[in-house]
């Protein structure tokens, strides 16, 4: 249990940092429009499609290969990727040179996910494992904290009083210091990341399938459980495309509408966000863990459903309160709680109804699509809605209103339609799996222990 411990740890580090990484972005997003003179439309593509077409074309050819290679060496590589790409970021002079060094972010961050979601499945017993998928994917809810705080600070210190001279930056903007800065960590954890052990694929699984053999077998996965991979998909496409527009635009939303310099705005929604979404991703994993020890076997497709209709109220009434610190607790940090308490049973639902052999291809299949959509559309519909509202200081907030409306209530009837299919494919998984078969609940039965 020794070595799953530091595996967790370890890859949530990791994690971390891919998330200061690719984040620390949306508290740029002024001095970056200024200094280069661009659109919100613009922005919303470098934060998006830059970053997010290359990780989710990358993370299917990525996700293939860690089911079959020593899955601590895949991810260093990527880790010492991304972080050479953060550092590039801040060196870019031109739009199309910070996109370019964007995409080469994503295609390093694609190597983690998949094959960390199938590390701690290997690890970790099953009624542990939402718990310790919760403690990895702490790494975006205390990566945006630290991407927000980290980055206000640092762009303080290099503006403000006592800044450091110019010529010793090396000619650099504060923006640009403040990427090479954030950049740094990664090379220290990449060798980190190569003492985890590679264990046995989970339980005497089959090995995973090489070549087209291995395509059909996720061909043949996806369609016999197609009903609830298809509401899981479609709910987190639209989950995320709503909380990655807000992570990149709350930010710039609340120096425009309320005036705050960089350093209060890292600071005060860094801290809101730190913690809502701990509590938000601890309380889901405990709730997962205990509602599936009561045979449950639904438990975390429950909670994707509940916290997304418990968010779309929030999303939709939010933007419109008066007052920064009104908006920042009555919005922000509740959005945020329930958007990280959602994200965090995601793939927890994909493990478990997932043969051990397919569960990274499976994994960089639901990367895929859920990416491409949120990446690609979420912070670049906010942009292109606030560019064409004008230049008013609420644009930003109505856009934001506007895709929660659209996006959380659709999110919501996938995963109410997907709750029947999703207990019907655990109770096939963990038939195959040789465990003993978990009691079926319906949704309005009572909990019972024996």
């Amino acid at each position: 249990m020794k070595s799953a411990r530091f595996a967790v740890a370890a890859l949530s580090l990791a994690y971390l940092l891919a998330m200061v990484d690719r984040l620390v972005l949306s508290l740029l997003v002024e001095p970056i429009k200024s200094d280069l003179a661009l659109s919100d439309a613009q922005i919303g593509s470098l934060a998006g499609l830059a970053f997010g077409l290359f990780y989710t074309v990358m993370g299917i050819p990525i996700g293939r290969l860690a089911d079959r290679v020593h899955r601590p060496k895949l991810i260093a590589v990527g880790v010492l990727l991304w972080s050479l790409a953060t550092m590039g970021c801040g060196l870019a002079t031109t739009f199309g040179r910070l996109f370019a060094t964007r995409v080469l972010v994503g295609v390093g961050e694609a190597s983690i996910s998949p094959a960390a979601y199938s590390l701690i499945a290997d690890l970790v017993p099953r009624d542990k494992l939402g718990r310790a998928l919760s403690v990895y994917m702490l790494g975006t809810v205390v990566g945006l904290g630290v991407a927000w705080i980290a980055g206000g600070q640092a762009l303080h210190l290099l503006t403000g009083p006592g800044a450091l001279p110019v010529h010793l930056a090396g000619g650099l903007a504060p923006w640009q210091m403040v990427f090479i800065l954030v950049g740094l960590p990664g090379l220290l954890v990449a060798p980190l990341v190569l003492l985890i052990a590679e264990p046995r694929r989970n339980r005497g699984a089959a090995p995973a399938p090489a070549g087209l053999a291995g395509l059909a077998a996720v061909r043949d996965q996806l369609r016999k459980h197609g009903a609830a991979y298809t509401a899981h998909f479609i709910g987190m496409a639209a989950v995320n495309t709503y909380g990655f527009a807000l992570v990149t635009w709350a930010p710039a939303m609340f120096r425009r509408s309320f005036g705050w310099p960089a350093d209060q705005v890292g600071t005060v929604l860094g801290g809101a966000v730190l913690v809502a979404g701990v509590v938000g991703m601890l309380a889901s994993g405990q709730i997962v863990d205990a509602l599936t020890q009561r045979r449950r076997p639904d438990a975390p497709f429950r909670i994707l459903f509940l916290g997304t209709a418990l968010l779309a109220p929030v999303a939709m009434a939010g933007p419109f309160l008066a007052g920064g610190w009104a908006r920042t607790f009555l919005f922000v940090a509740p959005a945020m709680g329930l958007f990280f308490a959602v994200v965090a049973c995601a793939p927890t639902s994909l493990q478990v109804i997932t043969p051990a052999s397919l569960r990274s291809s499976i994994s960089s299949v639901y990367l895929f699509i859920v990416n491409i959509v949120a990446f690609a559309v979420g912070p670049l519909a906010v942009g292109w809605m606030s560019d064409r509202l004008g230049r008013s200081d609420g644009n930003l907030a109505l856009a934001l209103a506007v895709l929660g409306a659209v996006c959380l209530p659709a999110g919501a009837l996938a995963f109410g339609a997907g709750l029947a299919p999703f207990r019907r494919a655990t109770l096939a998984a963990s038939t195959v799996e040789g465990a003993a078969p978990v009691e079926v609940f319906p949704l309005d039965s009572k909990v019972t222990t024996s």
